[in-house]
């Protein structure tokens, strides 16, 4: 066993330790099971799936793109600004 040693600002530390009180649970289970749940490979794999997905549907949506800028002509063509 490991032991993890970490410096949190008072305000964080707080808010997490009522909130795992809340849950009735201990910060340290929490930072545990949030722990084991990060390393996870199977996560992994979903998030790598998710986003592939997120990647296919983009490409089937006419006109879509990944970057956020529209030329103002563009904007015109569109008839977004009149």
């Amino acid at each position: 066993m490991k032991t993890l040693t970490l410096e949190l600002p008072d305000d964080v530390y707080d808010r997490a330790e009522r909130r795992a009180s809340d849950r009735g649970t201990s910060l340290r289970q929490e930072a545990v099971e949030w722990l084991a749940r990060y390393s996870s490979a199977a996560d992994e794999q979903a998030l790598t799936a998710a986003r592939t997905r997120m990647q296919e549907l983009f490409q089937t949506v006419k006109g879509f793109r990944m970057t956020p800028k529209i030329s103002r002509e563009e904007l015109y063509e569109r008839g977004s600004l009149r």
